[in-house]
């Protein structure tokens, strides 16, 4: 009997060693994974954190290009309000013009029309 009994102790010792290497494992694994958890984490953030700065570039190049175009458009309104108020009072000093050659042809008319009525 006290050799099977040994033999009993053999096998809860082997199952012991057994247990702590499976439990030394787990613990690596866990520890691994716990560590591999924390870089994707870290990784993660830098990627946001160069994003962000990415975002808060575009926003400032968006809103410098938005700045511009509206200067562009001010500019060519100022530019065309400059062209259109010339050719209104080229087109008006026309009409004046007309104006005064359409009243000395009617006078001219009418003077003509006297002298063929007193013929």
């Amino acid at each position: 009997m006290s050799g099977s009994k040994r033999m009993v102790g053999k096998g809860t010792f082997g199952k012991c060693l057994l247990e702590k290497e499976n439990c030394l494992d787990e613990l690596f694994l866990q520890s691994f994974s716990k560590r591999r958890s924390t870089l994707l984490t870290i990784a993660a953030e830098e990627r946001s954190y160069h994003l962000d700065g990415a975002i808060k570039e575009c926003m400032k190049q968006l809103h410098n290009v938005k700045e511009e175009g509206e200067n562009k458009l001010h500019d060519v309104v100022f530019t065309k309000t400059k062209q259109w108020e010339i050719v209104k009072a080229d087109f008006e000093a026309k009409i004046i013009d007309l104006e005064q050659e359409l009243m000395k042809a009617s006078s001219d008319n009418s003077s003509l029309s006297r002298s063929l009525q007193e013929r």
